[in-house]
Parts: C-alpha cells; sequence; structure tokens
C-alpha cells in the first residue's frame, strides 16, 4: 500500500495514495499519519477539482498505480 501526504495546511490536505484504497480508507489512514487535533477529522473533499484545474481524485505522475486526493478537515 502506498500513502503519502505531499501537502497539508490548516484546513486541507492532499495525498497521493495506492488506486485499490477506498475513500474511507484514505480518510483512516490520513487521520492516523496527521490528526487534526480537532472534532472534525480529515475527510475526502467534495470539490471535484484541485485548485490547478485537475480532477480528484487525478492519477498520480510518478506512479501509474496510485492517485491523488484532496482532503478537508
Amino acid at each position: 500500500m502506498t500513502f503519502r501526504i505531499y501537502s497539508t495546511g490548516f484546513i486541507c490536505m492532499s495525498v497521493c495514495a495506492s488506486k485499490d484504497m477506498t475513500r474511507e480508507g484514505v480518510e483512516e489512514q490520513a487521520n492516523i499519519e496527521s490528526p487534526t487535533g480537532i472534532s472534525s477529522g480529515w475527510k475526502i473533499s467534495e470539490d471535484t477539482t484541485f485548485a490547478d484545474g485537475h480532477p480528484m481524485p487525478c492519477p498520480c505522475e510518478n506512479d501509474p498505480d496510485c492517485q491523488h486526493w484532496l482532503l478537508n478537515c
């Protein structure tokens, strides 16, 4: 399983995860690796695109077996 946080801020996080990870699995791993410390944990964003216009999730440019996800807390 691949899971890597590649960008994080106060309310947003971007991760690279194996394509076979479920949405729930991505959220669970994000909360394990980087707990928010508040009552609302990391959840997959309802946005359909990243800020740069790429679809969400989008294929990873470095690993064809992974995709990028946007999460919000």
